[in-house]
Protein backbone atom coordinates (compact mmCIF):
# COMPACT_ATOMS: atom_id res chain seq x y z
CA UNK A 1 0.00 0.00 0.00
CA UNK A 2 3.20 2.58 0.51
CA UNK A 3 4.76 1.83 -2.46
CA UNK A 4 1.28 3.04 -4.30
CA UNK A 5 1.46 6.32 -2.45
CA UNK A 6 5.08 6.58 -2.60
CA UNK A 7 5.72 5.92 -6.43
CA UNK A 8 3.44 8.95 -7.51
CA UNK A 9 5.59 11.42 -5.17
CA UNK A 10 8.69 9.52 -7.19
CA UNK A 11 7.77 10.07 -10.52
CA UNK A 12 6.42 13.90 -9.89
CA UNK A 13 9.90 14.55 -7.73
CA UNK A 14 11.95 13.39 -11.15
CA UNK A 15 10.13 15.33 -13.73
CA UNK A 16 10.41 18.43 -11.39
CA UNK A 17 14.54 17.72 -11.38
CA UNK A 18 14.69 16.99 -15.13
CA UNK A 19 13.25 20.29 -15.65
CA UNK A 20 14.98 22.18 -13.00
CA UNK A 21 18.60 21.80 -14.44
CA UNK A 22 18.17 22.98 -17.97
CA UNK A 23 19.13 26.05 -18.26
CA UNK A 24 17.93 29.25 -20.20
CA UNK A 25 20.96 31.14 -21.50
CA UNK A 26 23.81 30.17 -24.02
CA UNK A 27 27.75 30.01 -22.51
CA UNK A 28 28.96 30.57 -26.01
CA UNK A 29 28.85 33.35 -28.41
CA UNK A 30 27.84 31.59 -31.86
CA UNK A 31 30.17 32.20 -34.85
CA UNK A 32 33.08 30.28 -36.58
CA UNK A 33 35.06 28.07 -34.87
CA UNK A 34 38.87 27.74 -35.98
CA UNK A 35 40.94 24.35 -35.25
CA UNK A 36 44.51 24.58 -35.28
CA UNK A 37 47.05 21.49 -35.01
CA UNK A 38 50.67 21.47 -34.66
CA UNK A 39 52.31 18.64 -36.27
CA UNK A 40 56.07 17.63 -35.12
CA UNK A 41 58.00 16.00 -37.84
CA UNK A 42 61.13 13.68 -38.05
CA UNK A 43 64.46 15.23 -38.94
CA UNK A 44 64.11 15.48 -42.97
CA UNK A 45 60.77 14.03 -42.97
CA UNK A 46 58.68 17.38 -43.46
CA UNK A 47 58.63 17.08 -47.26
CA UNK A 48 57.18 13.39 -47.28
CA UNK A 49 54.96 14.59 -44.87
CA UNK A 50 53.29 17.71 -46.77
CA UNK A 51 53.36 15.21 -50.26
CA UNK A 52 51.15 13.08 -47.28
CA UNK A 53 48.71 16.25 -47.02
CA UNK A 54 48.69 16.83 -50.30
CA UNK A 55 47.38 13.27 -51.59
CA UNK A 56 44.71 12.77 -48.61
CA UNK A 57 43.99 16.11 -46.66
CA UNK A 58 44.16 18.66 -49.32
CA UNK A 59 41.30 16.19 -51.77
CA UNK A 60 39.36 15.43 -48.60
CA UNK A 61 38.72 18.91 -47.12
CA UNK A 62 38.18 20.69 -50.41
CA UNK A 63 35.37 18.24 -50.93
CA UNK A 64 34.10 19.15 -47.36
CA UNK A 65 34.20 23.06 -48.60
CA UNK A 66 32.29 22.60 -51.78
CA UNK A 67 29.54 20.77 -49.79
CA UNK A 68 29.47 23.59 -47.63
CA UNK A 69 30.81 21.51 -44.54
CA UNK A 70 33.66 23.99 -43.81
CA UNK A 71 34.20 27.53 -44.73
CA UNK A 72 37.78 27.02 -45.49
CA UNK A 73 41.01 25.15 -44.53
CA UNK A 74 45.13 26.23 -44.27
CA UNK A 75 48.18 24.33 -44.36
CA UNK A 76 51.21 26.19 -42.74
CA UNK A 77 54.43 25.92 -41.88
CA UNK A 78 56.88 27.38 -39.78
CA UNK A 79 60.27 27.22 -38.30
CA UNK A 80 60.20 24.68 -35.23
CA UNK A 81 60.56 26.14 -31.96
CA UNK A 82 64.33 26.16 -30.20
CA UNK A 83 64.44 25.48 -26.60
CA UNK A 84 63.78 28.35 -24.04
CA UNK A 85 66.40 28.52 -21.21
CA UNK A 86 65.67 30.40 -18.28
CA UNK A 87 67.72 32.97 -16.77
Amino acid sequence: MKTKQILPLVLVGCLFASTGFAQDSDKFTPGNVVLMSMIRTDANMQDDYLKQLITYYVPMMTKAKEQGLILDFNCSRAPAPTKMTST
